[in-house]
This record gives C-alpha cells, structure tokens and sequence, in this order.
C-alpha cells in the first residue's frame, strides 16, 4: 500500500488496529491507558550471542513514521535501555495486571510467556485474544513458562535460535518439559529419571550447555525497570493532517477516541 510514491499501509494498519482495540473492548482515554513500546538495540544479548536475529533484513523501517503516529495523539510511550520491546511490555503486564486489566497487542510470541498472569489478554488480531490451547496447539505444551525452554530445545528461527543437533521428538521431549518448572536445570533432573530412546536422550545430554546457553536469549524478563512518558495532545488536526499525507482519510472521525 503506497500513496504519491510512499508506504502507507504502516501507518494505515497501525491507525486501523489502534482503533479497532476500542472498537472490541469499549471505552476511551478517560477509561483506557494506550502504552507503545518500541525495541531498543539489545547490547547485552549481541555481546553474547551475535548471531541473534542475524538473518533479518528490512529494506524499509516503518518505525520512525510510527512514531511521528503516535506523537499526535494521547497516550504513554514505555522504554528501557537497551531492551526490547517484549520484556518492556512483559514487566508492564506483570506490575499491573493485579490492578488493572491488561490488554496486550503483538504478534511476538515470546509474550506468550505470560499468558497465565491474571486479567492479562494478548491479541494480535485483535478480535481473537490467545489462551493456553492457543499455545499448546503451536508449541505442544500446556505451561507458558516452559515456552522459553522450549524455543531453546527446538530453535526458533524467527531470532535464529537453532535446534538442536540430530532428529528431536516434541512429543516426547515436550511431555518432560511440561513437568519442569520451565527452567533448564530442572529439566535436566527430570530427565535423568526419564525413559525415552535412548539415542534422543543423548542427545539432549549433549545439548545441555546449549539449552542452557539459549535460554538466556528466549527467556521473557518480568522485572526490567522502565521509564512511562505520558504524551498529552488538545488538538487532533495534527493527526488529521499526518493521516492524510498518507492518503488515509476515512478515520477523520474515529479519532476522537484518541484523544481527552
């Protein structure tokens, strides 16, 4: 989707699934809290593992024009030094989600790491929030703190974690992983009891330092300390205006739930 030359359809969806959010839950701005969170490059990960996301290539960034969106209208912006987006927005979901009810929209899956905190939905369609079976039927397990675990064992290729080494059975090996507490070390004492083939569990012996090694990378953080900056705006022509540099016009008046 392009206008006079330029993309749009970032801005379009953007605006689109922003709207949308009030469309199927209600309320406005004197009843919601609108918080963005943006990645921030993760030193800490590269430094240890520089391969991560080595495979990404963007030939164009949609962000700077998102972020120009949502300057014109009210709402919070969510940051941490050098941290990605999910552990930012995980840590908001789990200091809030005992006081508020806690709606999150993305399309990353390592959030699903959270998806068992209380008055916590996560969507990226919107209309249909995600559950437990959501989980099970993708990644065949039933507890989201082995999620993590699992993407160490099994890879994930959309940050290029790899799998490990040799032919993996996830239904066997997923059964153990649902017994642990989702960390390695207790993955590792039960498997020691475990009766699988013995070729899988040796390979799984192997990979240890490995799983160990990854599941830094895929594991969601809770606890990151981070910075809210409330965004105030009295006037929507801005936004009007911006919209309509992309050729987007058909929100002119669904916007007023954007703003005070």
């Amino acid at each position: 989707m392009s206008f006079e030359g330029k993309p749009s359809g970032h801005i379009y969806g953007a605006i689109a699934k922003i709207l949308a959010m009030f469309s199927t839950y209600g309320g406005d701005l004197n009843s919601t809290e609108l918080v963005f969170a943006f990645d921030e490059y993760p030193e800490d990960t590269y430094a240890i593992y520089p391969e991560y996301k080595g495979h990404r290539v963007k030939n164009f960034d949609p962000v700077p024009d998102i972020k120009k969106l949502i300057n014109l209208f009210n709402n919070y912006t969510a940051k941490a030094d050098k941290t990605e987006a999910d552990h930012v927005i995980a840590s908001i979901a789990k200091k809030y989600h005992n006081m508020h009810k806690v709606c999150v929209v993305s399309a990353d899956r390592d959030l699903w790491q959270i998806l068992d905190l209380n008055n916590v939905t996560i969507t990226s369609k919107i209309k249909d929030s995600l559950n437990i079976d959501a989980m099970e039927q993708k990644f065949g397990i039933y507890k989201p703190q082995c999620l993590a675990l699992v993407k160490a064992i099994f890879g994930d290729p959309s940050d290029n974690i790899p799998k490990l080494p040799g032919r993996l059975s996830h239904k066997i090996i997923n059964r153990y992983v649902d017994e642990s507490d989702g960390s390695p070390e207790n993955f590792y004492e039960i498997l020691k009891e475990a009766e699988m083939n013995p070729k899988l569990k040796e390979i799984l012996i192997d990979g240890k330092s490995q799983v160990e090694f990854m599941f830094k990378i895929t594991k969601l953080k809770l606890d990151i300390d981070f910075e809210l900056t409330k965004n105030t705006v009295d006037n929507k022509e801005e936004l009007v205006e911006y919209l309509h540099s992309f050729g987007i016009n058909k929100f002119d008046t669904r916007i007023n739930c954007l703003f005070y």
